[in-house]
């Protein structure tokens, strides 16, 4: 298998990004980026350019209801959690892109898969109140 460059995998992952949010848009499934990906997007205008994976978050509600449907998501993927594989990240979702390989020492010394993956990670404690919402989502989000 020959290895990509990073421009590679990002472009990869940005097309998978593209999906992703068309199949959230299509079911009503508000996302957040998170992490380096939401840091990446405003002070790069894009990844930051050593990142090699995507982060978003999803309220728990949103969550479940795209584990819920994630049966339909794109064959060309697979949408693996703690629910529907044995040796997975607890706590998060992840796509995996199939016919690629991530050499990462400390997943290698894991039963964790090595694909290319995107992170889909549930948002609890987030506020039900219309107010404490809004206040939420200003803090996480650059308007």
């Amino acid at each position: 298998m020959r290895k990509l460059t990073i421009t590679e995998v990002q472009t990869m992952l940005l097309d998978l990004m593209k999906t992703v949010h068309q199949f959230m848009e299509e079911h009503h499934l508000p996302y957040y980026l998170l992490g380096g990906s939401a840091l990446g997007a405003i002070r790069h205008g894009g990844f930051i350019p050593w990142d090699d994976d995507i982060d978003i978050g999803m309220k728990r509600d949103d969550y479940e209801r795209f584990i819920a449907l994630s049966d339909r998501f794109d064959s060309r993927y697979e949408v693996a959690n703690l629910w529907n594989q044995k040796n997975c990240d607890y706590g998060l979702t992840r796509i995996y892109m199939d016919h690629t390989y991530i050499d990462n020492p400390t997943t290698a010394a894991t039963k964790l898969d090595t694909r290319l993956y995107f992170d889909i990670f549930p948002l609890d404690n987030v506020p039900d109140d219309p107010k404490e919402l809004a206040a939420f989502e200003k803090r996480i989000i650059k308007k």
